[in-house]
């Protein structure tokens, strides 16, 4: 099983083990090596003030010369053998400040000159010195056949004068008694520091067992909140998806509508109108022939023209109507050829040519996207013509990531700035927008930081029909 796989519990269970154990170690090992060196310590300088109170008499002749007669070492003996821890005592040796050893329980040792071990250095130089031996000096042959280890213990003695050394009383105490103190205390020690690592590692459970189940309450509720936002979400999609199919259907709904509109306008007002007008030719000519003309005949010609002419002028504004809002057959173009025919068509109505920038390919679109390109770019051209006075229109179309770019600029006088809500626009922007909007796309009309106008326009391509 993975590490990231494992519970929260489970990996405090792991590493608080391994720490508590490494730490009971540590601290468990350092914690002994301090215990030993008090009771060493502690041993050493009971020995040193007893010693230098009670040996001190039998060592004064090392004080005016660097040996021992025989009869201060018989009196040593005597008394090595009869003290308090006579039992305790493995071997006892004096020395000299030059080395020497002036004094021994071994009397095979008595004159030589080992080598100055580190505590004999510095008990010359005055501090009771002491440290479980493990035998391995030259001297210590014969005490290291009998033992594993000694403790050995180096107390300088000092002149009653001025205190200067004249002499180190070394003494090898068996250590028995002690290993038996020490192991007691480490055995103390390790249980104090087991007890409070368990204590610790309990506390720390309980809290983690506690947040524990706090992260896993925090975790359920997040999760079922994402879970909800998400399904909001996906349902916001859905309904977002749905107003832009419905806005499409709806444009091409009303293209088609604008084209039965046409039709219905061409085929029954405009038929009428032009029925009366040669109705209102045949009766000028009834009316020309008539008894009425000797005496009324001019008023009823002028009537009769003067309502000619008004049904000139309704038929010309209702073909007008039809011809605008006719329905535009954009079936088999592409997006490039959309826009280039809506400039095309504009440059025939009104004699001006706008620039044309296409970085889309040959991409084709839903018809009700293409319907909606054709129709913004038509205003966007119109409205530059009408209001900048014929300055030079550009146009410019990109698709970036299912989304196609449009962008209708001019060099004319821009918007006016004194009045900011006519950045608004009037209806023929409002159309643009509702178009650009209705397939969840967006529209910006705003004036150019070099002067003139700028309409940008962005819709979607993923659009169902």
């Amino acid at each position: 099983m993975g590490w990231n796989r494992l519970s929260l519990l489970s990996r405090f269970h792991l590493l608080s083990g391994a720490m508590v154990i490494s730490g009971m170690m540590i601290i468990g090992g350092w914690l002994g090596h301090q215990g030993e060196n008090l009771v060493v310590e502690r041993k050493a300088n009971l020995t040193g003030r007893y010693v230098a109170t009670v040996v001190a008499p039998y060592l004064e002749e090392l004080q005016s010369r660097q040996t021992l007669t025989m009869g201060a070492q018989r009196s040593l003996d005597d008394f090595f053998r009869q003290m308090p821890f006579e039992d305790t005592l493995a071997v006892a040796k004096v020395w000299t400040p030059d080395g020497r050893i002036a004094y021994s329980t071994n009397p095979t040792l008595v004159g030589t000159v080992p080598p100055a071990s580190q505590s004999l250095r510095s008990a010359l130089e005055g501090s009771v010195a002491a440290r479980i031996s493990n035998l391995s000096d030259p001297e210590n042959q014969a005490e290291a056949e009998r033992w594993t280890n000694l403790l050995e213990i180096y107390v300088p003695m000092r002149r009653g004068g001025d205190g200067s050394i004249y002499a180190v009383t070394e003494l090898y105490l068996k250590t028995d008694e002690l290993n038996a103190a020490l192991a007691s205390m480490r055995t103390q020690g390790w249980l104090l520091i087991a007890g409070a690592s368990l204590l610790m590692y309990l506390l720390l459970l309980g809290m983690v067992r506690n947040a524990t189940r706090t992260i896993r309450q925090q975790r359920d509720l997040l999760s079922t909140s994402l879970r909800d936002k998400r399904a909001l979400l996906a349902d916001n999609e859905k309904m977002r998806e749905r107003i832009r199919n419905a806005g499409s259907r709806f444009i091409t709904l009303k293209e088609r509508w604008l084209q039965q509109l046409s039709t219905d306008l061409h085929d029954g007002p405009a038929q009428d109108v032009s029925c009366a007008l040669l109705y209102m030719d045949a009766i000028g000519e009834t009316c020309r022939s008539c008894e009425l003309r000797a005496g009324k005949g001019h008023e009823v010609g002028t009537a009769i023209g003067s309502v000619e002419t008004a049904l000139t002028s309704a038929l010309g504004e209702l073909r007008g109507i039809c011809k605008g809002i006719r329905s535009i057959d954009l079936t088999g173009f592409t997006i490039g050829e959309t826009v280039e025919h809506a400039i095309n068509e504009h440059k025939r109505r009104c004699g001006q040519k706008a620039e044309l920038e296409c970085k889309v390919g040959a991409v084709d679109a839903p018809e009700s996207v293409k319907v909606s390109i054709y129709r913004i770019v038509q205003e966007a051209l119109t409205n530059g013509f009408r209001h900048a006075r014929g300055a030079r229109q550009h146009v410019r179309v990109g698709m970036n990531d299912g989304w196609i770019s449009l962008e209708i600029t001019d060099d004319g006088q821009g918007l006016p700035t004194q009045n900011p809500s006519s950045r608004k626009g009037g209806l023929g922007v409002a159309g643009m927008r509702g178009r650009a909007e209705l397939l969840g796309g967006t529209f910006e009309f705003a004036r150019r930081k070099e002067g003139g106008t700028s309409i940008r326009a962005t819709l979607p391509m993923d659009i169902s029909e």
